[in-house]
Protein backbone atom coordinates (compact mmCIF):
# COMPACT_ATOMS: atom_id res chain seq x y z
CA UNK A 1 0.00 0.00 0.00
CA UNK A 2 1.45 3.16 -0.65
CA UNK A 3 0.52 6.54 0.67
CA UNK A 4 -0.10 9.58 -1.06
CA UNK A 5 0.28 13.16 0.77
CA UNK A 6 -1.55 15.96 -0.70
CA UNK A 7 1.00 18.72 0.47
CA UNK A 8 4.39 19.55 -0.86
CA UNK A 9 7.27 20.03 1.86
CA UNK A 10 7.27 23.93 1.85
CA UNK A 11 3.65 23.69 2.83
CA UNK A 12 4.56 21.02 5.81
CA UNK A 13 7.17 23.23 7.13
CA UNK A 14 4.75 26.27 6.77
CA UNK A 15 1.60 24.12 8.78
CA UNK A 16 3.69 22.75 11.26
CA UNK A 17 5.86 25.16 12.44
CA UNK A 18 2.95 27.85 12.84
CA UNK A 19 0.98 25.56 14.30
CA UNK A 20 3.53 24.92 17.10
CA UNK A 21 4.11 28.16 17.91
CA UNK A 22 0.04 28.34 18.12
CA UNK A 23 0.31 24.88 20.23
CA UNK A 24 2.74 26.31 22.67
CA UNK A 25 1.89 30.22 22.68
CA UNK A 26 4.85 31.08 21.69
CA UNK A 27 5.12 35.12 20.59
CA UNK A 28 6.66 36.14 17.71
CA UNK A 29 8.18 39.10 19.06
CA UNK A 30 10.76 39.90 20.95
CA UNK A 31 9.85 38.67 24.89
CA UNK A 32 11.57 37.61 27.84
CA UNK A 33 12.49 33.91 28.93
CA UNK A 34 11.33 32.58 32.26
CA UNK A 35 13.64 34.39 35.08
CA UNK A 36 17.10 32.37 35.26
CA UNK A 37 16.63 28.96 37.46
CA UNK A 38 20.51 29.34 39.30
CA UNK A 39 24.06 29.77 38.44
CA UNK A 40 26.90 27.19 39.55
CA UNK A 41 30.40 29.12 40.35
CA UNK A 42 33.49 27.99 39.69
CA UNK A 43 37.03 29.44 39.83
CA UNK A 44 38.04 29.18 36.05
CA UNK A 45 35.93 29.99 32.79
CA UNK A 46 33.63 27.56 31.59
CA UNK A 47 34.71 26.51 28.05
CA UNK A 48 32.89 23.22 28.22
CA UNK A 49 29.47 22.68 27.48
CA UNK A 50 27.01 20.54 29.68
CA UNK A 51 26.48 17.26 29.50
CA UNK A 52 23.17 16.15 30.70
CA UNK A 53 22.56 12.50 32.10
CA UNK A 54 18.68 10.75 31.43
CA UNK A 55 18.30 11.34 35.49
CA UNK A 56 19.44 15.25 35.32
CA UNK A 57 22.69 15.62 36.22
CA UNK A 58 24.79 17.99 34.77
CA UNK A 59 28.69 17.46 34.08
CA UNK A 60 30.52 20.09 32.66
CA UNK A 61 34.45 20.91 33.24
CA UNK A 62 36.38 24.34 34.20
CA UNK A 63 39.67 26.11 34.18
CA UNK A 64 39.99 25.37 37.74
CA UNK A 65 40.89 21.99 36.47
CA UNK A 66 37.41 20.38 37.96
CA UNK A 67 34.84 18.24 36.51
CA UNK A 68 31.58 19.03 37.96
CA UNK A 69 28.27 17.06 38.39
CA UNK A 70 25.19 18.82 39.44
CA UNK A 71 22.28 18.17 40.81
CA UNK A 72 18.94 19.53 38.54
CA UNK A 73 18.68 22.65 41.52
CA UNK A 74 22.28 23.36 40.64
CA UNK A 75 23.67 22.04 44.03
CA UNK A 76 27.01 19.61 43.83
CA UNK A 77 26.68 16.18 43.37
CA UNK A 78 30.62 15.54 42.88
CA UNK A 79 33.60 16.98 41.34
CA UNK A 80 36.12 15.70 40.28
CA UNK A 81 40.15 17.11 40.70
CA UNK A 82 42.29 17.04 37.52
CA UNK A 83 45.60 18.94 37.13
CA UNK A 84 44.96 20.84 34.50
CA UNK A 85 42.17 22.60 32.58
CA UNK A 86 38.72 20.83 31.11
CA UNK A 87 38.17 22.29 28.11
CA UNK A 88 36.52 19.42 26.44
CA UNK A 89 33.19 18.97 26.66
CA UNK A 90 32.23 15.76 28.42
CA UNK A 91 30.54 12.62 26.85
CA UNK A 92 28.13 10.21 28.71
CA UNK A 93 28.53 6.58 27.69
CA UNK A 94 25.87 3.93 27.73
CA UNK A 95 27.64 1.66 30.82
CA UNK A 96 27.38 5.32 33.22
CA UNK A 97 30.81 6.34 32.75
CA UNK A 98 31.26 9.56 31.35
CA UNK A 99 34.57 10.62 29.23
CA UNK A 100 36.61 13.96 29.26
CA UNK A 101 39.44 15.40 28.37
CA UNK A 102 41.59 17.86 29.73
CA UNK A 103 44.82 19.64 28.47
CA UNK A 104 47.13 17.63 30.86
CA UNK A 105 46.99 15.24 27.93
CA UNK A 106 44.66 12.86 29.12
CA UNK A 107 41.25 11.43 28.53
CA UNK A 108 39.68 10.86 31.65
CA UNK A 109 36.84 8.05 32.38
CA UNK A 110 34.75 9.06 35.42
CA UNK A 111 32.03 6.86 37.03
CA UNK A 112 29.12 9.34 36.54
CA UNK A 113 27.14 8.48 39.72
CA UNK A 114 30.47 8.50 41.96
CA UNK A 115 33.17 11.06 40.37
CA UNK A 116 36.04 8.51 41.19
CA UNK A 117 37.98 7.61 38.11
CA UNK A 118 37.68 4.13 35.82
CA UNK A 119 40.99 4.89 33.79
CA UNK A 120 42.52 7.57 31.97
CA UNK A 121 44.51 7.50 28.51
CA UNK A 122 47.54 9.09 27.75
CA UNK A 123 47.53 11.17 24.54
CA UNK A 124 50.88 13.46 23.83
CA UNK A 125 49.13 16.58 23.74
CA UNK A 126 46.19 18.62 25.00
CA UNK A 127 42.60 17.25 24.26
CA UNK A 128 40.10 20.06 23.63
CA UNK A 129 38.40 17.61 21.19
CA UNK A 130 35.01 16.29 22.55
CA UNK A 131 34.58 12.78 22.57
CA UNK A 132 32.56 10.64 21.12
CA UNK A 133 30.91 7.42 22.06
CA UNK A 134 30.26 4.80 19.53
CA UNK A 135 27.10 2.42 20.19
CA UNK A 136 29.47 -0.41 21.07
CA UNK A 137 31.59 1.85 23.75
CA UNK A 138 34.47 3.11 21.57
CA UNK A 139 35.07 6.13 22.28
CA UNK A 140 36.45 8.73 19.97
CA UNK A 141 38.69 11.61 20.00
CA UNK A 142 41.46 14.43 18.48
CA UNK A 143 44.52 15.75 19.83
CA UNK A 144 46.84 18.87 19.67
CA UNK A 145 48.90 15.85 19.07
CA UNK A 146 47.79 15.90 15.49
CA UNK A 147 46.36 12.00 16.40
CA UNK A 148 42.59 10.95 16.32
CA UNK A 149 41.81 7.99 19.27
CA UNK A 150 40.17 5.41 19.59
CA UNK A 151 39.94 3.61 22.33
CA UNK A 152 38.17 0.54 23.82
CA UNK A 153 35.77 0.79 26.72
CA UNK A 154 38.50 -0.50 28.92
CA UNK A 155 40.53 2.14 27.89
CA UNK A 156 42.73 0.95 26.04
CA UNK A 157 44.37 1.60 22.38
CA UNK A 158 41.65 0.49 19.13
CA UNK A 159 43.83 2.72 17.15
CA UNK A 160 44.77 5.80 16.25
CA UNK A 161 45.26 8.00 12.82
CA UNK A 162 47.97 10.17 12.10
CA UNK A 163 47.01 14.00 10.61
CA UNK A 164 49.45 16.32 9.77
CA UNK A 165 48.27 19.32 12.26
CA UNK A 166 46.33 20.02 15.34
CA UNK A 167 43.20 18.48 15.95
CA UNK A 168 39.92 20.55 17.99
CA UNK A 169 37.02 19.32 16.05
CA UNK A 170 34.84 17.24 18.04
CA UNK A 171 34.21 13.86 15.72
CA UNK A 172 30.50 12.92 14.29
CA UNK A 173 29.81 9.52 14.18
CA UNK A 174 27.16 8.37 11.46
CA UNK A 175 24.08 5.72 11.27
CA UNK A 176 26.92 3.67 9.54
CA UNK A 177 29.23 3.87 11.38
CA UNK A 178 31.71 6.34 9.52
CA UNK A 179 33.76 9.19 11.96
CA UNK A 180 34.04 12.50 10.54
CA UNK A 181 36.29 15.22 11.90
CA UNK A 182 38.15 18.44 10.88
CA UNK A 183 41.83 19.49 11.33
CA UNK A 184 43.94 22.48 11.63
CA UNK A 185 45.63 21.00 8.08
CA UNK A 186 42.42 21.94 6.36
CA UNK A 187 40.27 18.42 5.58
CA UNK A 188 37.64 16.76 6.97
CA UNK A 189 38.38 13.36 7.30
CA UNK A 190 35.85 10.41 7.15
CA UNK A 191 37.05 7.15 8.34
CA UNK A 192 35.60 3.30 8.57
CA UNK A 193 35.59 1.81 11.99
CA UNK A 194 38.24 0.20 11.62
CA UNK A 195 40.32 3.79 11.71
CA UNK A 196 41.25 3.42 7.69
CA UNK A 197 40.57 6.03 6.13
CA UNK A 198 38.09 6.34 3.67
CA UNK A 199 38.28 9.67 1.91
CA UNK A 200 39.78 13.25 2.92
CA UNK A 201 37.88 16.74 1.75
CA UNK A 202 40.59 19.66 1.23
CA UNK A 203 38.85 23.21 1.96
CA UNK A 204 39.66 25.57 -0.28
CA UNK A 205 42.72 27.73 -0.24
CA UNK A 206 41.95 31.43 -0.14
CA UNK A 207 44.74 33.89 0.17
CA UNK A 208 45.19 35.91 3.33
CA UNK A 209 42.70 33.72 5.60
CA UNK A 210 43.39 30.49 7.28
CA UNK A 211 41.71 27.30 6.05
CA UNK A 212 41.52 25.62 9.31
CA UNK A 213 38.65 23.15 10.55
CA UNK A 214 38.09 24.56 14.04
CA UNK A 215 33.93 23.59 13.35
CA UNK A 216 32.56 20.01 14.60
CA UNK A 217 30.83 18.42 11.56
CA UNK A 218 26.82 17.43 11.88
CA UNK A 219 25.47 15.16 9.64
CA UNK A 220 21.71 14.81 7.87
CA UNK A 221 19.64 11.49 7.65
CA UNK A 222 20.71 11.60 4.13
CA UNK A 223 24.37 11.35 5.58
CA UNK A 224 25.37 15.13 4.15
CA UNK A 225 28.04 16.08 6.50
CA UNK A 226 28.12 20.23 7.09
CA UNK A 227 30.86 22.04 8.63
CA UNK A 228 32.97 25.72 8.86
CA UNK A 229 36.29 26.97 7.93
CA UNK A 230 38.48 29.53 8.79
CA UNK A 231 38.45 30.41 5.56
CA UNK A 232 35.09 32.17 5.61
CA UNK A 233 33.44 29.20 4.11
CA UNK A 234 30.34 26.82 5.27
CA UNK A 235 30.30 23.34 3.33
CA UNK A 236 28.06 20.61 2.51
CA UNK A 237 29.41 17.56 1.31
CA UNK A 238 28.18 14.00 0.42
CA UNK A 239 28.82 10.69 2.09
CA UNK A 240 31.84 10.13 -1.08
CA UNK A 241 33.51 13.22 0.44
CA UNK A 242 32.02 15.31 -3.38
CA UNK A 243 30.94 18.55 -2.42
CA UNK A 244 27.37 19.78 -2.58
CA UNK A 245 27.83 23.26 -1.95
CA UNK A 246 29.46 26.10 -0.23
CA UNK A 247 28.55 29.25 1.36
CA UNK A 248 30.73 32.16 2.13
CA UNK A 249 30.44 34.86 4.87
CA UNK A 250 32.09 38.14 5.99
CA UNK A 251 34.60 35.98 8.90
CA UNK A 252 35.78 32.45 10.86
CA UNK A 253 33.50 29.81 10.90
CA UNK A 254 34.45 27.95 14.20
CA UNK A 255 30.78 27.55 15.40
CA UNK A 256 29.50 24.47 14.66
CA UNK A 257 25.93 23.86 12.85
CA UNK A 258 22.33 22.42 14.16
CA UNK A 259 19.87 20.96 11.54
CA UNK A 260 16.34 21.10 11.90
CA UNK A 261 13.11 18.15 10.80
CA UNK A 262 13.42 19.79 7.65
CA UNK A 263 17.15 20.03 6.75
CA UNK A 264 17.33 23.58 7.73
CA UNK A 265 21.13 24.31 8.50
CA UNK A 266 21.94 26.78 11.47
CA UNK A 267 25.27 28.43 12.35
CA UNK A 268 27.22 31.26 13.20
CA UNK A 269 30.21 33.04 11.88
CA UNK A 270 32.37 35.72 13.33
CA UNK A 271 31.39 37.97 11.16
CA UNK A 272 28.71 38.73 13.50
CA UNK A 273 25.74 37.19 12.01
CA UNK A 274 23.82 33.90 12.20
CA UNK A 275 22.65 32.13 9.16
CA UNK A 276 19.79 29.41 8.52
CA UNK A 277 20.36 27.74 5.03
CA UNK A 278 18.07 25.53 3.37
CA UNK A 279 19.25 21.99 2.57
CA UNK A 280 20.43 23.57 -0.99
CA UNK A 281 22.53 26.19 0.46
CA UNK A 282 20.50 29.00 -0.09
CA UNK A 283 20.19 31.83 2.70
CA UNK A 284 16.93 32.12 4.43
CA UNK A 285 17.45 34.54 6.93
CA UNK A 286 19.92 35.67 9.10
CA UNK A 287 20.61 37.92 12.20
CA UNK A 288 22.82 40.01 13.40
CA UNK A 289 24.51 38.36 17.15
CA UNK A 290 27.34 39.90 17.49
CA UNK A 291 30.62 37.67 17.91
CA UNK A 292 30.61 34.14 18.12
CA UNK A 293 33.72 31.81 18.47
CA UNK A 294 32.51 28.45 19.29
CA UNK A 295 29.04 28.76 20.59
CA UNK A 296 26.96 26.45 18.75
CA UNK A 297 22.98 26.98 17.99
CA UNK A 298 20.92 24.01 19.49
CA UNK A 299 17.06 23.69 18.33
CA UNK A 300 14.43 22.90 20.68
CA UNK A 301 11.25 20.67 20.00
CA UNK A 302 9.03 23.05 17.76
CA UNK A 303 11.89 24.35 15.76
CA UNK A 304 12.88 27.33 17.86
CA UNK A 305 16.52 28.23 17.59
CA UNK A 306 18.93 29.46 20.46
CA UNK A 307 22.47 31.12 20.04
CA UNK A 308 24.89 33.33 21.76
CA UNK A 309 26.25 36.21 21.23
CA UNK A 310 29.17 38.55 22.52
CA UNK A 311 27.67 42.28 22.49
CA UNK A 312 29.97 44.19 23.97
CA UNK A 313 30.10 45.87 27.16
CA UNK A 314 31.01 42.45 29.02
CA UNK A 315 27.62 41.14 28.25
CA UNK A 316 26.84 38.22 25.78
CA UNK A 317 22.89 37.47 24.63
CA UNK A 318 21.21 34.36 24.37
CA UNK A 319 18.63 34.62 21.70
CA UNK A 320 16.04 32.54 20.43
CA UNK A 321 14.53 32.73 16.97
CA UNK A 322 11.74 30.61 15.48
CA UNK A 323 12.25 29.20 12.55
CA UNK A 324 11.71 31.81 10.15
CA UNK A 325 13.79 33.93 12.05
CA UNK A 326 11.75 36.23 14.27
CA UNK A 327 13.37 36.77 17.75
CA UNK A 328 11.10 35.48 20.24
CA UNK A 329 13.29 36.42 23.62
CA UNK A 330 16.65 37.65 23.79
CA UNK A 331 18.27 36.95 27.56
CA UNK A 332 21.69 38.61 28.66
CA UNK A 333 24.67 37.33 30.31
CA UNK A 334 27.63 38.61 32.04
CA UNK A 335 30.59 37.83 30.38
CA UNK A 336 31.91 35.98 27.29
CA UNK A 337 30.54 32.59 26.15
CA UNK A 338 32.18 30.20 24.34
CA UNK A 339 30.24 27.40 25.64
CA UNK A 340 27.24 26.08 23.48
CA UNK A 341 24.13 26.00 25.25
CA UNK A 342 22.62 22.48 26.07
CA UNK A 343 18.64 21.73 26.19
CA UNK A 344 17.79 19.31 28.81
CA UNK A 345 14.29 16.90 28.38
CA UNK A 346 12.88 19.66 30.82
CA UNK A 347 13.56 22.48 29.08
CA UNK A 348 16.33 23.74 31.25
CA UNK A 349 19.42 25.63 28.76
CA UNK A 350 22.75 25.38 30.41
CA UNK A 351 25.62 27.75 29.09
CA UNK A 352 29.49 27.87 30.61
CA UNK A 353 30.54 31.41 30.53
CA UNK A 354 34.20 33.06 30.63
CA UNK A 355 33.52 33.93 34.50
CA UNK A 356 33.27 30.69 35.98
CA UNK A 357 29.39 30.25 36.11
CA UNK A 358 27.42 27.68 34.40
CA UNK A 359 23.60 29.24 34.02
CA UNK A 360 20.29 27.47 34.21
CA UNK A 361 17.69 29.51 31.91
CA UNK A 362 14.09 28.07 31.99
CA UNK A 363 13.39 27.91 27.98
CA UNK A 364 10.58 25.54 28.91
CA UNK A 365 10.90 23.52 25.59
CA UNK A 366 13.06 19.88 25.24
CA UNK A 367 15.70 19.60 22.82
CA UNK A 368 14.48 18.36 19.09
CA UNK A 369 14.03 14.97 18.13
CA UNK A 370 15.84 15.35 14.57
CA UNK A 371 19.47 14.54 12.47
CA UNK A 372 21.16 16.97 14.50
CA UNK A 373 19.62 19.30 17.18
CA UNK A 374 22.62 20.94 18.78
CA UNK A 375 26.68 20.27 19.63
CA UNK A 376 27.28 16.78 19.91
CA UNK A 377 24.26 15.98 18.65
CA UNK A 378 22.05 15.41 22.22
CA UNK A 379 22.30 15.94 25.67
CA UNK A 380 24.44 13.51 26.75
CA UNK A 381 27.24 14.59 23.97
CA UNK A 382 27.73 11.08 22.41
CA UNK A 383 28.67 12.63 18.82
CA UNK A 384 26.64 10.07 17.44
CA UNK A 385 23.50 9.74 14.89
CA UNK A 386 20.34 7.99 15.86
CA UNK A 387 19.81 4.89 13.54
CA UNK A 388 16.84 5.62 11.05
CA UNK A 389 13.12 6.20 12.16
CA UNK A 390 12.71 4.21 15.51
CA UNK A 391 9.12 4.17 16.34
CA UNK A 392 8.54 5.88 19.89
CA UNK A 393 7.87 3.82 22.94
CA UNK A 394 4.33 4.54 22.23
CA UNK A 395 3.68 1.97 19.13
CA UNK A 396 5.97 -0.58 20.88
CA UNK A 397 3.50 -3.13 20.61
CA UNK A 398 2.09 -3.36 17.09
CA UNK A 399 0.49 -5.72 14.61
CA UNK A 400 2.36 -5.75 11.02
CA UNK A 401 -0.67 -5.62 8.45
CA UNK A 402 1.48 -5.42 5.62
CA UNK A 403 2.77 -2.88 3.25
CA UNK A 404 3.33 0.30 5.40
CA UNK A 405 0.43 -0.80 7.72
CA UNK A 406 0.53 -1.32 11.25
CA UNK A 407 -2.32 -2.05 14.11
CA UNK A 408 -1.88 -0.57 17.64
CA UNK A 409 -4.44 -1.63 20.19
CA UNK A 410 -5.24 1.47 21.38
CA UNK A 411 -5.03 3.92 18.49
CA UNK A 412 -6.06 1.45 15.65
CA UNK A 413 -4.43 1.28 12.16
CA UNK A 414 -2.34 3.79 10.75
CA UNK A 415 0.33 3.80 7.83
CA UNK A 416 4.19 4.69 8.08
CA UNK A 417 6.32 5.53 5.02
CA UNK A 418 9.42 6.59 5.49
CA UNK A 419 9.42 9.36 2.38
CA UNK A 420 6.55 10.65 4.95
CA UNK A 421 7.56 9.93 8.53
CA UNK A 422 6.68 11.56 10.68
CA UNK A 423 3.64 12.33 9.07
CA UNK A 424 1.17 9.07 9.22
CA UNK A 425 -1.59 7.90 7.73
CA UNK A 426 -4.48 6.88 10.10
CA UNK A 427 -7.31 5.03 9.09
CA UNK A 428 -9.63 7.19 10.97
CA UNK A 429 -7.98 10.90 11.51
CA UNK A 430 -6.04 11.03 8.37
CA UNK A 431 -3.03 12.89 7.86
CA UNK A 432 -1.16 13.45 11.42
CA UNK A 433 1.81 14.06 11.93
CA UNK A 434 3.29 12.84 15.16
CA UNK A 435 6.12 13.86 17.67
CA UNK A 436 6.94 12.81 20.82
CA UNK A 437 9.18 9.35 22.44
CA UNK A 438 6.87 8.82 25.67
CA UNK A 439 3.19 7.49 26.15
CA UNK A 440 3.45 10.70 28.34
CA UNK A 441 4.75 12.90 25.83
CA UNK A 442 2.94 12.15 21.78
CA UNK A 443 0.82 14.56 20.32
CA UNK A 444 -0.30 15.33 17.29
CA UNK A 445 -1.39 17.91 14.86
CA UNK A 446 -4.14 16.55 12.86
CA UNK A 447 -3.75 17.79 9.16
CA UNK A 448 -7.74 17.91 8.73
CA UNK A 449 -8.92 19.46 11.16
CA UNK A 450 -6.00 22.28 11.75
CA UNK A 451 -5.46 20.90 15.56
CA UNK A 452 -2.74 19.84 18.12
CA UNK A 453 -4.12 17.07 19.91
CA UNK A 454 -2.56 14.18 22.44
CA UNK A 455 -4.32 10.92 23.99
CA UNK A 456 -2.56 7.66 25.12
CA UNK A 457 -3.58 4.18 25.80
CA UNK A 458 -6.63 4.55 28.56
CA UNK A 459 -7.82 7.69 27.45
CA UNK A 460 -8.51 7.35 23.42
CA UNK A 461 -11.06 8.32 22.27
CA UNK A 462 -11.06 10.72 24.76
CA UNK A 463 -8.39 13.73 23.07
CA UNK A 464 -7.29 16.57 25.12
CA UNK A 465 -7.13 19.87 22.00
CA UNK A 466 -4.07 21.75 23.85
CA UNK A 467 -4.36 25.26 22.11
CA UNK A 468 -7.92 25.81 23.54
CA UNK A 469 -7.76 23.46 26.91
CA UNK A 470 -10.69 21.61 26.07
CA UNK A 471 -11.33 17.09 26.02
CA UNK A 472 -12.97 16.37 23.18
CA UNK A 473 -14.63 12.60 22.78
CA UNK A 474 -13.98 11.61 19.37
CA UNK A 475 -16.49 9.17 17.85
CA UNK A 476 -15.89 6.72 15.42
CA UNK A 477 -17.38 7.40 11.41
CA UNK A 478 -17.39 4.73 8.34
CA UNK A 479 -15.87 7.69 5.95
CA UNK A 480 -19.26 7.37 4.34
CA UNK A 481 -21.82 9.87 3.25
CA UNK A 482 -24.28 9.25 6.04
CA UNK A 483 -21.12 8.50 8.53
CA UNK A 484 -18.89 10.77 9.12
CA UNK A 485 -16.39 11.19 12.25
CA UNK A 486 -17.54 13.47 14.42
CA UNK A 487 -16.67 14.83 18.03
CA UNK A 488 -18.12 16.42 20.96
CA UNK A 489 -16.18 19.38 23.09
CA UNK A 490 -16.91 17.87 26.61
CA UNK A 491 -16.89 21.35 28.18
CA UNK A 492 -19.19 22.93 25.91
CA UNK A 493 -21.10 19.85 24.91
CA UNK A 494 -20.64 20.89 21.39
CA UNK A 495 -21.01 18.76 18.80
CA UNK A 496 -18.25 19.17 15.90
CA UNK A 497 -18.47 16.81 12.36
CA UNK A 498 -16.11 16.38 10.20
CA UNK A 499 -16.12 15.16 6.66
CA UNK A 500 -13.00 14.09 5.32
CA UNK A 501 -11.96 15.27 1.52
CA UNK A 502 -9.14 14.71 -0.37
CA UNK A 503 -7.01 12.07 1.06
CA UNK A 504 -6.31 9.20 -1.36
CA UNK A 505 -4.56 5.56 -0.61
CA UNK A 506 -4.14 3.15 -3.08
Amino acid sequence: MQIHNPKSSALLRTAVLTGFCLFWGTSTGAQSPDDELWRFTTNGAVFSSAAISETGTIFFGSEDNKLYALNRDGTKKWEFVGTDWFDSTPALGSTGVLYAGSWDNRLHAINAETGLEVWNFVADSLIISSPAVAADGTIYFGSSDAIFYALNPDGSLKWEFATTDELDSSPALAKDGTIYFGGYDGNLYALNPDGTQKWAFATDVVTGRDSLILSSPALDDDGNIYFGSTNYFFYSIDSAGNLRWKFETEGDIDSSPAIDLFGSVYFASRDGYFYALDSDGVETWSAAVGEVIYSSPAIDEVGNVYIVGFSGNDTSILYSYTFDGQLRWQFSIPGIVDSSPTISVDGVIYIGVFDGNLFAIEGGLAPAIVSWPQFSHDSQKTGRQFPDKILPVLWADVELLGGDWVRSGWFGDFAIDDQTYPWIFHDEHGWLWNYGDSQSSIWFWDDKLGWFWTSGPGLYPLLYKADENDWIWYFQGTGSATSFRWFQNLDTSQNMPFEPSGITID
